[in-house]
């Protein structure tokens, strides 16, 4: 299948894209050109970062990457260099946003300005740690703030607003040694 006119454009463009479009429309295919044509450019797979809202999407891209490469190979006149790609495809950074997020606190936690060995809590870990930092907050709270709640306002209905404000999809919570 040829590219349309605008997935050219994306796949030789030499800055960041983003590309949002409809289920079936070759979004993953037109992602997959735009890596292959930068390898081609001289970078390597661990130099090309390919952010996906879903670890599927991510986990779909690296295997068709994969898969045209290997397609490939017979025509590929630097079989070594094809060879490297593939073996560096598997680590390459393909995936989610938070995934990359992670990788970089990963690699460069002093510049991240995180703990060194620091990890994300899953999805047990990040509410239990979030109630034991809600209890702690609301234990240090002066009695003055409790008499400015309404009588009917509880302990419950304070975490109930943290847990609100607080979206676990937009809670990215740190937890390093010594934290």
């Amino acid at each position: 299948m040829l590219l349309t006119e605008t997935q050219k454009r994306i796949v030789t463009s030499c800055t960041s894209t983003a590309v949002q479009a409809g289920a079936g429309t070759g979004k993953t295919r037109t992602l997959t050109e735009r890596y292959i044509y930068h390898l081609n450019q001289g970078f390597r797979p661990l130099e090309i970062a390919a952010v996906t809202f879903t670890e599927q999407a991510a986990e779909e891209l690296r295997v068709r990457i994969r898969q045209t490469l290997e397609a490939r190979a017979h025509t590929h006149h630097h079989h070594e260099q094809l060879e490297r790609w593939l073996v560096e495809i598997e680590a390459a950074p393909i995936g989610t946003l938070h995934s990359l997020a992670a990788r970089i606190c990963c690699d460069f936690p002093e510049e991240a300005g995180v703990p060194a060995g620091f990890r994300i809590l899953d999805e047990v870990e990040g509410p239990l740690y979030e109630a034991s930092l809600v209890n702690d907050v609301l234990a240090h709270l002066p009695e003055a703030v409790y008499e400015l709640l309404p009588p009917e306002t509880g302990v419950a209905s304070c975490i109930s607003c943290w847990s609100i404000l607080m979206k676990p999809s937009l809670l990215f919570v740190i937890h390093g040694t010594g934290i």
